[in-house]
Formats: C-alpha cells, structure tokens, sequence
C-alpha cells in the first residue's frame, strides 16, 4: 500500500507541475507578460513571479523537485529546454520541456 501511495503523490505532484508551468505559459502569452518559477525546498513550494501577480503552490511534503528553480518564462510563452525531476522517496518522475514554444514530456 506504501508503493501504491507513494505513485498517487506522485502522479498527482507532476500533475499540478505541469498544470501550473502550462497554465503560466498560455498567460504569457495572452497577457504579454514574463513569469518566473521559484522552488522552495524546506516547504515544498513552487512561487510563480510576474510583474503584477504572484501565486504559490504546495507539494506534498515528502516529494522534493530538481531543476524548476528559476524556470523563466517569457512573454511568448517561451521556456529553455531542460529536465525536471520529481521525487518521491525512491520513486521519480521526469518532466522534460522541448523546444522553444515548452513543449512538455513525461517519462
């Protein structure tokens, strides 16, 4: 049942991730406006930073986040390509953004 739980967590936290980094992405773009992602590793926390609105998301707190901190976002919804990481306990999954447009994968 832990195994079990620990997966839900953790489709769940990627889930959320991808939602907000998708949602962030269409606002750039409609609003003309740049965003950037903080994550804040003692509370499991993502900031979402533009010039005129500021937004936080909580985690679970055992699931920890590799290489979101300082996700720019620009104001064609444009992000540079990288990997996220997400964790939990021995489980983890990938978020990988392609291209210059954020096109998401997950592995």
């Amino acid at each position: 049942m832990k195994n079990i739980k620990e997966q839900v967590i953790l489709d769940n936290s990627t889930r959320q991730i991808k939602s907000t980094m998708n949602k962030y992405m269409h606002l750039a773009t409609v609003e003309k406006k740049n965003y950037i992602f903080l994550y804040f590793d003692n509370n499991s926390s993502i900031e979402i930073k533009g010039s005129d609105r500021a937004s936080k998301i909580y985690l679970d707190r055992h699931v920890k986040v590799y290489n979101l901190d300082n996700l720019y976002i620009n104001n064609h919804g444009r992000v540079s390509p990288r990997t996220i990481t997400v964790r939990n306990g021995n489980k983890e999954k990938k978020i990988k953004l392609q291209m210059a447009w954020g096109r998401m994968i997950e592995e």
